[in-house]
């Protein structure tokens, strides 16, 4: 069992964001790194009902999770 880094999403205890979700989770192996990394999607729709969506990733024994995040007009 792995354990991963606590990562709290953009919008996280924001009130003008009602609605998070994380929509996929996956696992591989980065050949040309040799590193395995969790990947990650979600999304925040805010009051408005804009979306905003993002992806992080976490190569194991880092510590850290990346991130990209673009709002979806």
């Amino acid at each position: 069992m792995v354990k991963l880094p606590k990562v709290i999403a953009r919008g996280h205890g924001n009130k003008d964001f009602f609605e998070w979700s994380i929509t996929s989770t996956g696992f591989a192996f980065d050949a040309p790194t040799e590193t395995y990394k969790v990947v990650r999607t979600w999304y925040l729709e805010d009051k408005a009902g804009l979306l905003h969506t993002g992806i992080e990733i976490y190569t194991l024994g880092s510590g850290i999770w990346r991130s990209k995040e673009e709002d979806i007009p």
